[in-house]
């Protein structure tokens, strides 16, 4: 705790006969002399052992001192001589306060601010408490009252608080949490950009689009060039499939890094909203059929983080659809290298193999896919035509049964299995 010693309002009643005592000790007291301090009061208490004052300052020169139980029974010891003395709330509370003894605090703060309500001290002391224990309307009233006397920038300092609590729930993935944070910093601060931008990607994240767009629409009307807006801006719209308006906000972003990416000293969050940027640019290329324009993005990023496994397998299905399967099947392996188990990667080589007429690893490519997705119809299809490349027929007509339970109409899985059926008979 920082020497707070003025906002006990404890010398506006010296009129004492150790007033030249009292006020050395305080000397001492104020300089952080503190075994000097504490002789001089204790000098005083031999004297007088209920001098208010001298209790109260001996108190306060324990809890410096960290002798919390010594500070507790002069801080009681000065209530029994004057049960309305703020000064002795105020150091029993904020004994308790580093107690971690925070319901017995709050009560000796709110008997402080009964008597005085304009404490700032105390007024700080008790928001904090309301913020451990989450009642945030109530801190909020605290710290409002505190920005009137622009005490330490307590407004701005209680907002730094709910930013940081609000992110530590988002990146839990605790998103109802991270709202409840983000709302009530929009409450005190309508403008504030981190919290629109945030409310923002997870009303998006949720399916609430309406919503979504009112805050990131908000945030860029304040700064047009608000990089984390365009970018959550930009994933919405894709989600909603709107490409087109996604590519527009994300070619904003990219813009604002192009000639900040080769700076030595850029950040890392920089970095990552840059390979985030060109990731989304090439999903967008990839859900337009643009492949080579979808290449184009995942090289760049690929050069912020080589070992990014959506990346990896989003070129690896680039080159498979423009028939490149050689090129499909070296990204899809390094893809799967980091995630061995990704269906998506595993159907994708599955299939390049198998256009390379390399059935057996296509076979246990679509085998272990399916594991993690055994109702996909295009895997059983595929496994299925697999087995009979391979001529294991039996295999291959449970495999398209297998299919047709699961998509009654599918042309594929009729066609094939009917063959077999005839075939076999």
């Amino acid at each position: 705790m920082a020497s707070y010693i003025d906002k006990y309002n404890i010398f506006n009643s010296i009129n004492d006969v150790h007033e030249n005592e009292i006020t050395l000790g305080f000397s001492y007291l104020n300089l952080g002399l503190y075994v000097d301090s504490l002789e001089q009061f204790n000098c005083i208490l031999e004297i007088n052992s209920n001098n208010l004052i001298a209790l109260v300052l001996r108190g306060i020169t324990y809890f410096k001192l960290e002798n919390y139980e010594n500070a507790l029974a002069d801080a009681n010891k000065a209530l029994e001589i004057n049960p309305t003395n703020s000064s002795s709330f105020i150091l029993r509370g904020e004994t308790y306060f580093m107690l971690e003894k925070y319901n017995e605090a709050l009560i000796d703060f709110n008997k402080a601010l009964e008597i005085n309500s304009s404490n700032t001290y105390v007024l700080a002391l008790r928001g904090d408490i309301y913020l451990k224990f989450q009642q945030y309307n109530k801190a909020s009233l605290d710290f409002k009252i505190l920005s009137k006397f622009d005490v330490n920038s307590a407004l701005q300092n209680f907002i730094n608080t709910l930013l940081f609590q609000g992110e530590s729930h988002y990146s839990l993935e605790q998103y109802n949490k991270a709202l409840l944070h983000y709302n009530k910093i929009l409450d005190i601060d309508p403008n504030n950009l981190t919290a629109l931008s945030f409310c923002g990607k997870i009303y998006s994240s949720s399916g609430q689009y309406y919503k979504a767009f009112l805050n990131l629409n908000k945030a860029l009307e304040i700064n047009s060039c608000d990089v984390t807006a365009l970018l959550y801006r930009g994933e919405a719209y894709f989600k909603l499939g709107h490409y087109y308006k996604a590519f527009y906000d994300l070619e904003k972003v990219l813009e604002q890094y192009d000639n900040a990416l080769y700076n030595p000293g850029i950040s890392l969050e920089i970095k990552s909203n840059y390979a985030n940027a060109m990731t989304f640019q090439a999903k967008i290329c990839f859900n337009l059929q643009w492949y080579e324009k979808t290449i184009q993005f995942l090289y760049k990023a690929l050069e912020i983080n080589p070992k990014n496994k959506t990346v990896l397998t989003l070129c690896g299905g680039a080159y498979f659809y423009l028939e490149q399967y050689n090129n499909a099947i070296i990204y899809l392996n390094k893809s799967l290298e980091m995630e061995p188990n990704n269906p998506t990667a595993l159907f994708l080589r599955g299939e390049a193999s198998y256009c390379l007429n390399h059935f057996h690893e296509a076979f246990l490519d679509f085998y272990d896919a399916l594991k993690f997705e055994p109702k996909n119809v295009d895997m059983l299809i595929l496994r299925g035509e697999a087995y009979l490349n391979l001529e294991h027929y039996y295999n291959a007509f449970l495999n398209f049964e297998k299919a047709l339970e699961i998509l009654p109409e599918n042309v594929t899985a009729l066609f094939y299995s009917s063959k077999i059926y005839f075939e076999l008979e």
